[in-house]
């Protein structure tokens, strides 16, 4: 492989592929995470493979904003009303779970690993309201040198 090549997968993260899955879960139960790593035409050296979780709450309140300003017309103070949004965001829980450490994966290679994550039973199941929501994530990423190849964030069921 070119030195132009071995550039673009250090920025990209184009070095493998790599996909994660879970079934639905339950509070207070274990969650198993499987991890799909697809190795393209080069050997790599990795430090580790990691899955992260997050439980985050999302608000999004549509209200009315007043502003108050003179008028250009005639100076007396004008009151404008305009449509607004305000959202909100609270991360309720994080966990990075390390499922493999360091080795060098065989260039078209094909690994597979696994992630079990005891999700808190005081935590909230996923939900979708009007104007709130739960959302359960993970992803899983390969921490190595240049940009890390990973899964982009997955949702997931939590009951």
């Amino acid at each position: 492989m070119g030195f132009l090549s071995n550039l673009k997968n250090n920025l990209t993260g184009s070095w493998a592929d790599v996909s994660l899955t879970a079934a639905p879960a339950t509070r207070g139960d274990a969650i198993l995470f499987n991890v799909h790593v697809s190795v393209k035409d080069e050997a790599i050296d990795i430090d580790k493979v990691v899955v992260q979780v997050r439980c985050t709450e999302m608000v999004e309140v549509k209200a009315r904003q007043t502003t108050n300003r003179p008028s250009e017309v005639n100076g007396k103070t004008a009151t404008r009303t305009s449509p607004t949004t305000v959202r909100e965001t609270e991360t309720l829980f994080t966990q990075d779970i390390t499922v493999a450490h360091a080795q060098q994966l065989a260039a078209n290679a094909q690994q597979h690993f696994e992630a079990t994550v005891q999700l808190p039973a005081h935590l909230p199941p996923t939900f979708t309201g009007r104007n709130a929501r739960i959302e359960w994530k993970a992803m899983a990423s390969v921490d190595m040198k240049g940009n890390d190849p990973d899964s982009g964030w997955q949702t997931f069921e939590v009951r």
